[in-house]
């Protein structure tokens, strides 16, 4: 990443959920949590409570809290995340539906 990218919020916002989906995928649910935490925080802090990337954020947060058994705190991420990712890409988004099956999921 060169030096104009660590400014950018956004593309540090991805570059950190990319790692967080590298340790996901190897089952380091830890690490891959703290990272999307991290990523929260610049996008909500630096981007704004309702940009798309806190929503992606939070969605990816959601979906690693599920896989580790944190249903209610899962539910919390998935419905922050459909609420503003509904705002900003409307509800007929495929980001947005899979969100929204993913929410209903966790009220079976």
């Amino acid at each position: 990443m060169t030096s104009a990218d660590q400014q950018n919020p956004l593309v540090r916002v991805l570059a950190t959920l990319k790692s967080a989906n590298e340790h996901k995928r190897w089952r380091q649910f830890d690490e891959a949590e703290r990272l999307c935490r991290e990523a929260i925080e610049v996008a909500r802090t630096e981007l704004g409570e309702d940009h798309q990337a806190h929503g992606t954020a939070l969605c990816d947060l959601g979906y690693i809290l599920a896989e580790t058994d944190r249903s209610w705190e899962a539910r919390e991420a998935y419905s922050k995340a459909l609420d503003i990712l509904a705002k900003t890409l409307g509800n007929n988004d495929p980001e947005v539906l899979w969100v929204f099956a993913h929410l209903h999921d966790l009220y079976r």
